[in-house]
């Protein structure tokens, strides 16, 4: 019972951590870190992929860093507040 009590413990006291240093990321740091998540799934020999998130909203961080428009990358400026429920069903 006492171990289990401690572990809980030390487990609280991990996730605590891991929220204090968190809560200070910022959006530029969090775009690696996906990035870095995306580099490790295309390893693997799997041919389609589920995102759970609006991808474009993903990248304006990132794009924003390097000077991008946030577009399509041909110049055109990104459409901002359209999200996938806008787009047209094929």
């Amino acid at each position: 019972r006492q171990a289990e009590i401690l572990e809980a413990e030390g487990f609280s006291a991990a996730l605590d951590k891991i929220y204090q240093v968190a809560k200070g990321v910022d959006a530029k740091t969090m775009s690696l870190q996906y990035f870095e998540t995306l580099k490790t799934i295309g390893e693997s020999p799997s041919t389609k992929y589920v995102f759970p998130l609006e991808f474009t909203n993903f990248l304006r961080p990132f794009a924003s860093m390097f000077g991008g428009d946030s577009g399509d990358g041909a110049g055109n400026p990104g459409r901002k507040g359209v999200s996938v429920e806008d787009e047209p069903k094929l």
